[in-house]
């Protein structure tokens, strides 16, 4: 029997509602695909270990990832964004029986240009990613000109992950600018502001 092909699901513990779904979802998935197999991130919770190393590597193993976007969980962004970078396949999930963070991700921006797709139950969210059959990665030029500034927007409350991507951009010696928004909208006005002198947004 071929050895499946490994995969990554991003989801927040909280609600435990929709994280119980998506767990009986994984399930269903992984009894179904022949191809795949989804591995959740309870299973790199590892004692003495930080949490996000196991984490990115899984997403940059892995042939995609999956993600639940309902509510916007900061881990759970940050790792959408390191698999973009890494340009792997990200598929977006949001469970239609919550009103969840639509405004703010409509703000963000981001999840609408990479789409989503709208689930009820585990059930329907199974069968969505069983029927899937595009997996192919994200296609983008990766040359980085290292004369524009990295773009760090700085959290309330820095996690390990905030941590390690600021640690990671000054071992790579590239240029930063932080910004720490007040508002929803700063971090966007501050990105469009930049744009108009003609700067690479990150």
């Amino acid at each position: 029997m071929t050895e499946k092909k490994t995969a990554f699901y991003a989801y927040p513990g909280q609600p435990t509602e929709i994280a119980q779904t998506i767990r009986s979802a994984i399930d269903g998935f992984n009894g179904a695909s022949v191809t795949y197999n989804l591995e959740r991130w309870e299973k790199n919770d590892i004692s003495g270990i930080p949490l996000t190393d196991p984490i990115f590597s899984r997403i940059v193993t892995g042939e995609f990832l999956a993600a639940d976007v309902t509510y916007l969980n900061e881990n759970v962004t940050f790792e959408i964004g390191y698999a973009i970078g890494t340009k792997k396949r990200c598929i977006l999930f949001v469970n239609s029986t919550h009103a969840g963070d639509r405004e703010l991700a409509n703000n963000i921006g981001i999840f609408d240009t990479l789409g989503y797709d709208r689930y009820e139950n585990s059930v329907t969210l199974t069968k969505l990613m069983v029927n899937r059959t595009d997996y192919s990665p994200i296609e983008f030029d990766v040359a980085v000109n290292h004369q524009q500034p990295v773009y760090i927007v700085e959290p309330a409350k820095k996690n390990d992950a905030h941590l390690m991507l600021v640690s990671r951009t000054k071992k790579a010696r590239w240029r930063t600018e932080a910004s720490i928004p007040t508002k929803t909208y700063d971090c966007q006005r501050w990105m469009r502001s930049d744009t108009s002198r003609n700067r690479r947004e990150l």
